[in-house]
Order: C-alpha cells, then sequence, then structure tokens
C-alpha cells in the first residue's frame, strides 16, 4: 500500500520581539566565540575595569599580555549549518547601523 502524501507547507520563522518570561536582556561588553565539530559556542561576558590595579594583574597570556577574567554572562549555542546565514544577517545590520550614523 501506499503511504499518504503528508502536507506540505513552506514557513517562514520571525522572532516575537514582544517580552515573555523567557526574554532575559542582558549586557555584554566583551564576545568570545568557539566550536566544536557540530556548533559554534557564542559566549557573552562582562569584563569589569573599574577596579584594576597593576598589583591585581598577574596572570599574563602567551603574548605577555596581562589577562583580565570576564566572567561569561550567557551563551548562545548555534548548529553549524545555520553560522553562515548568522554571520550574514550580522553584516548586514552593521551595515544598516553604519548608513544611519
Amino acid at each position: 500500500m501506499a503511504e499518504a502524501k503528508k502536507d506540505e507547507y513552506e514557513i517562514s520563522v520571525k522572532p516575537d520581539l514582544a517580552p515573555s518570561e523567557h526574554t532575559d536582556r542582558i549586557y555584554s561588553n566583551f564576545v568570545s566565540v568557539s566550536h566544536d565539530p557540530f556548533s559554534f559556542i557564542i559566549s557573552f561576558c562582562y569584563a569589569h575595569f573599574e577596579n584594576i590595579t597593576k598589583e591585581r594583574l598577574t596572570e599574563k597570556d602567551e603574548t605577555g599580555a596581562y589577562v583580565v577574567k570576564a566572567p561569561v554572562i550567557s551563551q548562545v549555542i548555534i548548529p553549524a549549518g545555520l553560522m553562515e546565514k548568522f554571520i550574514e544577517a550580522c553584516k548586514q545590520n552593521l551595515e544598516v547601523y553604519n548608513r544611519k550614523k
């Protein structure tokens, strides 16, 4: 017996920008991007520079620069297949932003 054909629909996904109980807005002044074989991890951090003194700067990186630890306040994991579209969307928004300046 032939299997019944399922209905097919074209859909467009758009963000619902109305705040909900799942909406958390945070401020980040440092972003780090890493990846594994399946996804990209975007870590949003907040680096506190107000209380930095020479005495508190003890750790250095491989270039000799002092290291300031920035606590991760949120991470977003993006499937590898969506990363190019994400980068393109960021570029387009940056272009629009720069034109309005």
